[in-house]
Parts: structure tokens; sequence; C-alpha cells
């Protein structure tokens, strides 16, 4: 758990830093989605999390299609 400092900062804990490669200077987004706020690298282009926000945003259909959209089929 952290807490947001009076100038709205947070320490990302050492271990999520050195598990998704946060070092000094690199830049992140923010991305908000049905309640919930994603921390994301800028650099990592699209990402997994991307796809599934995409997908889960539309009217998915069926598990099939799902997966045809996953795959970029």
């Amino acid at each position: 758990m952290a807490k947001i400092t009076e100038k709205g900062q947070v320490t990302i804990p050492k271990r999520y830093r050195d598990k998704y490669g946060l070092r000094n200077n690199v830049e992140v987004q923010f991305i908000e989605k049905k309640g919930f706020l994603a921390l994301v690298k800028a650099s990592a282009g699209r990402t997994a999390f991307h796809e599934v926000v995409g997908v889960l945003a539309q009217d998915s259909g069926s598990t099939d299609l799902v997966m045809k959209r996953l795959r970029g089929k």
C-alpha cells in the first residue's frame, strides 16, 4: 500500500519497479476505465492490457469472436 503526498506523488514499491522496468525518467501513462486507474509504461505501446480492455469495452459477442479479436484476426 502507498500514500499520496500533498503534491500528488506516490512511491511505486521497488518490487513493481523492478518487475516492470520502471526506472528513472521512464514515461508512464494513466489509463482510466470503469472505475479503475492503471499505470502503464508509455514506451510499452499496445500491451495485452490494452487489447483486453479494448475487447471488453465492445459488445464482445461469442467466445470465438473475442479470441479472434485478441489474436488480431
